[in-house]
């Protein structure tokens, strides 16, 4: 059962960071998850939560960037894909007048 108690998001950041850092010290996952949580209530984590930057929202100018790469993308992807598929059907005819 997950109760968060109002936690920011960099604080559930800091939380799962240590479950998962404890985990790999070798740590079972619930008792990893116990001290993380006591961690956090008795402050030792606060470290980790003020390092934590927020990431700066995108301009509208790198959103319509990033449209128009990847609509150029699929569509490359698109054309790939149809000339790989007339490939196939050559190869296939081929194959048929071949076996005849």
């Amino acid at each position: 059962m997950s109760r968060k108690r109002g936690r920011s998001i960099s604080e559930n950041r800091a939380i799962s960071q240590t479950i998962d850092r404890l985990r790999m010290e070798g740590l079972e996952e619930n008792r990893a998850t116990a001290a993380a949580f006591r961690m956090f209530r008795d402050g030792e984590l606060d470290r980790l939560i003020e390092r934590q930057t927020e990431i700066p929202q995108k301009t509208e100018t790198e959103v319509d960037i990033e449209r128009q790469m990847i609509s150029e993308m699929a569509a490359r992807i698109r054309r790939q894909r149809r000339k790989q598929k007339l490939l196939q059907a050559q190869l296939a005819g081929l194959i048929a007048k071949i076996i005849r």
